[in-house]
């Protein structure tokens, strides 16, 4: 598979009216040399744009074409059209592409042949064509969920979860674990207590769900008390009454009462079974959102890639790390063969709650349990696994050449407490400020469009226009404030101290190339 480039007449004599032949040479070169789309901006399929293309009021309109050639699909970008500012096509094309897309397309590539220009350029091996996946990169790709069990389930309450961590149960568990088997005949509508071996007063609510598959351990007492049976009763009602029909509106009241989950098939050996029980992490039960989420990323019919977005604590890293002990274990049982898959995140102490999540999933997750040797896959692989755990700001830090070393002293590092301090001070007699263009909203504004939108250039008010409204976290008024009154005072404060922020630095590792492609797996957090 190849992706190849080809500009219409109509695209080159555009720009040489504006000296622009060799700027187009480059982007047709890299774009080629590449193999891939990270310098274009995708607009609606099978358009893409290259923005602020030679001087910044010019876009190359492009367009995407499939071309079957001996079995194999080929990729020819069409350079269509060379758009200004201020021209009729400009608006054209920029906010209706699919409307007006159509003519221009019509009109420069009537009388040509793509089919006859991809045999031609491939046939003088000019191109480099996209490696194949290898069989490994395969299995990353879509063979690390084919395997999963759709055995029973055992799900635990709050309740149940918070009773076995205390000392009083824990002493109990052999004897809560011969219990156990008692639980199949516990269907009745409300639920079922059923006592524990040899321990008078101490008993259990539980239900059997046989059509759907699943147990619902509700809680534990240790004392024969009415009161407590009542409440705990009450609390789980809408599980324990619930129709056994095995219909999703079932499974997502489960999900809404349960904080942990494992395969039935584990209570069936002891060690095993308290292992996991005394484990606080590995077998947590998704919310309904995790678990929709998970399910999503685990399609093999659009894998990835896959954005989570969602509030503060709304279970975004708990997704990752679930998904990533999946990526990770395939690499620790493979790691011969396989390359390690990579997790980033913002800090060390993110970091390090990562990897000991996705270890005690790894040593006590139910869908681990057939393999003999998931006691030690963390303590035997401990220099492996640790490699795969990475703070992003370093990772991209120590690609930096030695010689702008200087440029990026960490002591000139600017992150938003320090971005915060410099602008109150510049702006503390601004009444305007903290109400138009704040500093958290300003922060927001230079990190997400100004800098982080493009890596080769900066966002400009115009610009921002442009992009979808459902990307658009602020308003047009409130780009343009931050982009006139803070950003340019921003950059010169930048310039001047020799400060830089991590958006630099990614540009720097961007623009130069400075990281080869090593990872067959990345999950940013």
């Amino acid at each position: 598979m190849a992706l190849l480039v080809y500009v219409t007449e109509a695209c080159r004599q555009e720009t040489k009216n504006h000296g622009l032949q060799d700027v187009l040479e480059k982007v047709k070169i890299q774009l080629e040399t590449d193999q891939d789309t990270r310098r274009l901006e995708a607009f609606p399929n099978p358009y893409w744009m290259k923005k602020q293309f030679g001087r910044r009021q010019g876009r190359l309109v492009i367009v995407e074409r499939n071309i079957e050639l001996e079995g194999e699909t080929h990729q020819v970008f069409v350079f269509l059209a060379l758009i200004q500012r201020g021209d009729k096509s400009y608006d054209e094309l920029s906010y209706n592409i699919v409307l007006h897309g159509e003519r221009y397309l019509y009109d420069r590539l009537k009388n040509v042949d793509l089919v006859a220009y991809a045999q031609e350029r491939l046939s003088q091996h000019d191109v480099v064509e996209k490696v194949k996946p290898s069989d490994t990169e395969l299995a990353y790709l879509y063979s690390i969920h084919q395997d999963e069990q759709n055995d029973e389930t055992i799900y635990e309450s709050t309740d149940w979860f918070n009773s076995l961590q205390q000392a009083e149960f824990k002493q109990l568990a052999t004897r809560i674990f011969d219990s156990l088997g008692k639980v199949i005949d516990a269907t009745s509508l409300g639920g079922v207590w059923l006592s524990v071996e040899r321990c008078a007063g101490h008993a259990f609510l539980a239900r059997y769900f046989p059509i759907s598959g699943f147990w619902f351990l509700a809680g534990i007492i240790s004392e024969d008390n009415a009161d407590i049976k009542q409440a705990l009763a009450h609390k789980y009602q809408a599980v324990l009454t619930a129709e056994d029909n095995k219909s999703q509106s079932l499974y997502m009241i489960v999900l809404q009462h349960a904080r942990k989950a494992y395969p039935a098939l584990l209570s069936a050996e002891e060690s095993i079974w308290k292992n996991l029980e005394f484990d606080s992490v590995g077998n947590l039960a998704l919310s309904p959102e995790e678990s929709e989420v998970l399910s999503s990323a685990k399609d093999m019919q659009s894998p990835f890639p896959l954005f989570i977005n969602g509030r503060a604590g709304s279970g975004k890293s708990t997704v990752l790390q679930y998904l990533f002990a999946d990526y990770l274990y395939y690499y620790l049982s493979h790691k011969d063969h396989a390359a390690v898959p990579a997790y980033f995140s913002c800090s060390s102490e993110l970091i390090k709650r990562a990897s000991e999540v996705v270890a005690s999933l790894l040593e006590c997750g139910g869908k681990y349990w057939q393999d003999s040797h998931r006691q030690h896959i963390v303590k035997d692989n401990r220099y492996y696994f640790d490699k795969a755990f990475m703070e992003f700001r370093r990772f991209l830090h120590n690609h930096v050449p030695e010689h702008q070393q200087e440029l990026f002293a960490l002591r000139n590092h600017i992150d938003y407490a320090r971005f915060r301090q410099y602008w109150e001070r510049h702006f503390k007699h601004d009444p305007l400020a903290k109400t138009k263009y704040p500093a958290d909203v300003s922060w927001h504004v230079i990190r997400s469009y100004i800098k982080g939108s493009n890596s080769e250039l900066f966002l400009e008010p115009e610009d921002y226009q442009s992009i979808e409204q459902k990307q658009q976290s602020v308003t047009f008024d409130t780009f343009k404030l931050v982009y006139e009154k803070v950003w340019e005072w921003y950059k010169e404060l930048c310039n001047r101290d020799k400060l830089w922020d991590d958006q630099d630095l990614a540009r720097l590792v961007l623009k130069e190339d400075l990281v080869r492609p090593q990872f067959p797996a990345i999950f940013c957090d």
